[in-house]
């Protein structure tokens, strides 16, 4: 049973952009190039794959970044939104603090990848690219930026470093070291997780085990 946070971290509407010109569909992940992706989209009018569509797929391709910036960025961008809605940003810090995940910007590369499983083809394979080659993929588009809050270096090295995102940033590191360059079916990189480091796993997933299906 899926919680309101659930329905936040983990969202019933998953997304594949058809990039079908270059042979790529590309599932957009924040942080790593989705705005660029979302803006290429609607540029070039792309359509978009929705759940049940994702199945058909035989291999969806997923931009990954450095674990530790891609967090340091998050940050930003969640605090953007917040400074927009007025939130107590001390609050807001708080949470940070504790670990706790309060939306998409912030949970780690391989939670999507859980998100992206729920509609796929459990024979279909992932392919990850590095962040240089999304230039080459998005050639003759502009690369959107983000939008950021401009935050004090010392408070982002603080929350950066907080011992409790160690799981999260080793599983990602994991995956940017290991398994770009290749393609991979979800049961393979989570057998590999599994091997390179164990007990991130079983913290990252037993957090996510009532997503992830069953493979």
């Amino acid at each position: 049973m899926l919680t309101r946070l659930d329905d936040i971290l983990y969202p019933n509407k998953v997304e594949v952009i058809d990039f079908s010109s270059i042979g790529k569909f590309f599932y957009p992940v924040f942080k790593c190039g989705n705005s660029t992706l979302r803006y290429a989209a609607e540029d070039q009018k792309f359509r978009t794959l929705v759940n049940e569509q994702i199945r058909k797929l035989d291999l969806i391709d997923v931009f990954v970044r450095d674990p530790r910036e891609r967090y340091r960025s998050a940050v930003q961008t969640y605090m953007y939104y917040m400074e927009k809605e007025n939130v107590d940003f001390d609050t807001v810090y708080y949470y940070l603090r504790q670990g706790i995940m309060l939306d998409r910007h912030l949970v780690g590369q391989l939670n999507w990848i859980i998100n992206l499983a729920r509609y796929m083809n459990p024979q279909a394979k992932i392919q990850f690219h590095s962040m240089a080659m999304l230039d080459q993929y998005c050639k003759g588009l502009n690369l959107v930026a983000d939008k950021l809050t401009t935050l004090d270096d010392q408070l982002l090295d603080e929350l950066v470093d907080n011992p409790l995102l160690k799981n999260q940033f080793s599983l990602d590191q994991i995956i940017l070291d290991e398994l770009v360059g290749d393609s991979w079916t979800v049961k393979q990189i989570i057998d590999h997780l599994k091997e390179r480091d164990l007990t991130a796993y079983t913290a990252i997933i037993g957090k996510a085990h009532h997503v992830l299906p069953k493979i």
